[in-house]
């Protein structure tokens, strides 16, 4: 049986290969109202890191992009990512945990959290 999904992906300018993109400082759109999770990946994001490590591999950097949650869905390479507990949960002392995804893995969000309530009003 053949199956479809759709995902959402945060804006990855080299094609979501598994790599940081290789002019991180102009991609502005994996973060803000353009990609989701787009304000945890501003949140997140060590420019300075990601411009010094532009090109190589999320593999190579465990835990250390926030957008590997997204950004190894055509990757070759298993990657590691740290996923904090939101700030909306309610136990504060929650750990943050550590996913390894496989190479060609995306993430999935519930479809309505995507959107701030004002736009269901």
């Amino acid at each position: 049986m053949a199956m479809h999904m759709s995902l959402r992906l945060a804006w990855h300018s080299d094609g979501w290969n598994g790599h940081i993109c290789k002019k991180p400082c102009e991609n502005v759109y994996c973060v803000g109202q353009h990609s989701y999770p787009g304000e945890m990946i501003a949140e997140q994001r060590d420019l300075e890191f990601e411009t010094a490590h532009s090109g190589e591999s999320c593999g190579q950097h465990p835990c250390k992009v926030a957008c590997v949650l997204s950004a190894n869905a055509f990757g070759k390479e298993t990657v590691q990512v740290k996923i904090e507990p939101p700030s909306w949960w309610e136990e504060k002392d929650a750990d943050a945990t550590t996913l390894t995804l496989p190479p060609y893995t995306a993430c999935t969000w519930c479809y309505e959290a995507m959107y701030k309530n004002d736009v269901f009003s």
